[in-house]
């Protein structure tokens, strides 16, 4: 951004540079200067809003999450009345900033920023879209770590369907969803289920991968493990049975 006579432009360049290499320091120092700039010359500019992400981003990357929300925050409410609701820009502060609540563990933040950006993503490509299955998938995964199960198989399904429309039913990205929904089951003690959609899996991947690829090879060893977890459950049924018989 900028040109190169401009002092602002220039500013940004190498705090993005020195954050690409891990300089924290410099990038800090550098993205707070652009902003300075920015904020003098316009208190809603489109300039100030990517250098408060670019600040963001660097706090959030120490942990230092209170100063990273006070920044996305402000550049979210900037972005909000400079540009259009499927900006590129907008999305992608969004999604950081649902990314940087998950990661905190604040689960209903990030379920509502990862919701939101979910629209955002369907108005502006749809929801037969690459975008919209990541967001999917992370989605799920907050509904996951807050044990929302249904929640978190409902997402999962729908991801599983857009997936299948958009490569087909033996992709090996549709074989991932099968997996992930396995894990979610066993987490819920369905191990049946979870056998069911490994199964899909596995003859997914033997016959996209080969018998002998690492990823079928695991996916064989999780049915199998799944298996003896529903052996183990039958046989301590039995038991239960006979004891109160």
């Amino acid at each position: 951004m900028g040109s190169d006579g401009d002092t602002w432009g220039k500013r940004w360049t190498e705090a993005e540079k020195a954050y690409a290499s891990g300089d924290y320091g410099s990038s800090e120092r550098l993205f707070l200067a652009a902003a300075a700039e920015a904020d003098e010359k316009s208190p809603d500019s489109i300039e100030l809003a990517v250098c408060l992400i670019g600040l963001a981003q660097v706090y959030s990357v120490q942990w230092r999450y209170e100063e990273a929300e006070g920044h996305f925050r402000r550049a979210l409410g900037i972005l909000e009345t400079r540009l259009a609701p499927d900006h590129p820009t907008l999305l992608s502060c969004v999604k950081d900033m649902a990314f940087m609540y998950q990661v905190q563990g604040r689960g209903q933040d990030a379920e509502r920023f990862y919701s939101r950006l979910l629209e955002m993503v369907g108005r502006k490509s749809g929801e037969m879209c690459g975008d919209a299955c990541e967001v999917l998938a992370a989605l799920a995964e907050v509904y996951r770590e807050e044990g929302k199960h249904l929640d978190a198989e409902r997402t999962l399904r729908k991801l599983a369907g857009i997936t299948e429309k958009l490569h087909g039913a033996e992709h090996p990205e549709y074989a991932q969803n099968m997996r992930d929904l396995a894990s979610l089951y066993v987490e819920m003690g369905y191990y049946e289920r979870a056998a069911t959609e490994l199964k899909t899996a596995f003859q997914v991947l033997r016959k996209a991968k080969g018998p002998q690829n690492h990823q079928t090879l695991e996916c064989l060893k999780e049915l199998m493990d799944v298996q003896e977890k529903q052996r183990l459950k039958n046989e301590r049924g039995k038991t239960d049975v006979i004891w109160q018989g």
